[in-house]
């Protein structure tokens, strides 16, 4: 699954349009990128719910993920916005399927190993972004929903984070996305994290 410009897309392309300056609330941009991407987002969503990820997980992914560390009911925001996009598709449709390969779950454990003290350290102990649990969750969703979405909410993490990469790790991040079928730019877009020197 991939959006058809190559870009970032479902609940990790939504979780891009959230910045300091923003003045839409956030249900209001939800449904502005539903909008334009209501299928991927239903998706993604669909597949948080249904396994169903506990509250405390939905809520640490999220709030990492877009940078609204101080957003409250997480969960129930969700469900708003999954039922927004089925009211704008007006039909039910068969959920997006992620890939089945096992490897593919175990390639991007092995990344999250490789980043998570990193990552762990810089979202419980930022000094105004603080954010506990985020590798536990996102653990969660590769193991138990989609290696797909937990993949590129990974990679929205390490990006609102600022967690630096080498360039070997981004080749592998390179290598990853491929064999999901993301878009080039959906990698490309944490590419400033590499080591200058890289």
């Amino acid at each position: 699954m991939t959006a058809e410009n190559g870009f970032d897309f479902g609940l990790s392309g939504l979780s891009t349009q959230f910045h300091q300056d923003t003045v839409e609330t956030p249900l209001e941009l939800a449904r502005l990128w539903a909008e334009s991407d209501a299928v991927g987002l239903q998706a993604d969503i669909d597949r948080l719910l249904e396994v169903p990820l506990p509250d405390w997980a939905l809520t640490a992914l999220w709030r990492a993920a877009s940078g609204m560390v101080g957003m409250e009911g997480v969960p129930d925001w969700l469900r708003e916005v999954e039922a927004q996009c089925t009211a704008r598709l007006r039909t039910d449709h068969e959920v997006i399927a992620g890939p089945e390969a096992p490897g593919l779950v175990d390639g991007v454990l092995d990344e999250l190993r490789l980043v998570g003290h990193a990552l762990a350290e810089a979202t419980t102990y930022h000094p105004y972004a603080a954010v506990r649990d985020v590798v536990p969750a996102l653990e969660l969703v590769v193991r138990e929903t989609d290696p797909n979405l937990g993949f590129r909410l990974l990679l929205r993490c390490l990006s609102r984070y600022w967690i630096e990469i080498d360039r070997t790790t981004y080749d592998r991040y390179v290598d990853l996305g491929k064999e999901f079928g993301l878009g080039e730019h959906v990698v490309e877009a944490c590419a400033f994290l590499m080591h200058p020197q890289d």
